[in-house]
């Protein structure tokens, strides 16, 4: 239910498009690069574009839910250069994230995994919405239980039909 672009018909970009993006932001002076959209982890060439960044001198972070965040992969990406690591979460708790969000446990599970490799760049998304706002709190601690030193927040994310409607009140 997240990640919303071409859910009806997968989309994957070639590794020589990728490549050839990557250089032409370096030319243009890029120097973040955000690797993110349906589940990054299970991108084929994603060590490859990590890498690719790393030669370009741009900074690579990549977003992920936690589903195939074994040990092994999460150490090739940070061996390959990766600088920023983040998880994405709808709620503290799998109770309020499967509301809108399946694989609590994956998240959780990248979280220890991270910690156990002490890579230091780990970070949270919350993807906030009108239904769980108020877990902003819950967020917090969960950033602090797992010594999480950025909370990106957010909200401004459209669902599945491009619509704002869910967007948080005041």
């Amino acid at each position: 239910p997240q990640c919303y672009i071409h859910t009806e018909e997968p989309f994957e970009m070639s590794l020589k498009t990728a490549l050839s993006r990557l250089q032409d932001g370096a030319l243009a002076g890029v120097k973040q690069v955000n690797l993110s959209g349906g589940e990054t982890l299970c991108y084929p060439h994603l060590e490859t574009i990590i890498h690719e960044c790393k030669e370009l001198n741009m900074n690579c972070a990549i977003v992920i839910s936690g589903i195939n965040a074994t040990k092994e992969k999460l150490s090739a990406l940070i061996k390959a250069g990766v600088d920023h690591i983040f998880i994405s979460f709808n709620g503290s708790t799998k109770e309020i994230n499967e509301h809108s969000r399946d694989g609590f446990e994956h998240a959780i599970k990248a979280l220890e995994t991270l910690t156990e490799l002490d890579f230091k760049n780990r970070h949270i998304n919350f993807v906030m919405n009108r239904f769980n706002a108020k877990n902003l709190p819950g967020m917090a601690l969960l950033c602090e239980k797992y010594a999480i030193p950025h909370l990106a927040i957010l909200c401004l994310k459209p669902d599945s039909k491009n619509d704002l409607r869910f967007f948080p009140d005041k």
